[in-house]
């Protein structure tokens, strides 16, 4: 019983520091991953970290989402597969298009 309770602490430890670098990773590469996505669509004015992530609640089971806020007039689902794959830091990521006037 101990030692599973060790096992938990230990692994949400883990957990923790995993989720301190998913945040740090983002923000120290937001900037060049910016002016990257500009490359591709001018009208891409932000990137943020979505999902639990950005909502700070993930779990073991999240996986990292970036919300890519864009201007454009282009189809969203042509612009998320003009992005994809969006290698990162953080690995692989998933991409959520938003839009705003």
């Amino acid at each position: 019983m101990l030692a599973e309770l060790l096992q938990k602490i230990t692994e949400d430890i883990d957990f923790d520091n995993y989720v301190n670098d998913v945040h740090k990773n983002f923000k120290e590469e937001k900037k060049s991953l910016l002016r990257d996505l500009k490359r591709v669509d001018r009208d891409i004015v932000d990137i943020e970290l979505g999902g639990s992530y950005g909502k700070g609640t993930p779990n073991e089971e999240s996986d990292i989402d970036y919300v890519i806020v864009y201007k454009g007039n282009k189809d969203l689902y042509e612009l998320a597969d003009s992005l994809r794959p969006l290698e990162t830091k953080n690995g692989l990521v998933d991409i959520v298009i938003r839009k705003v006037k």
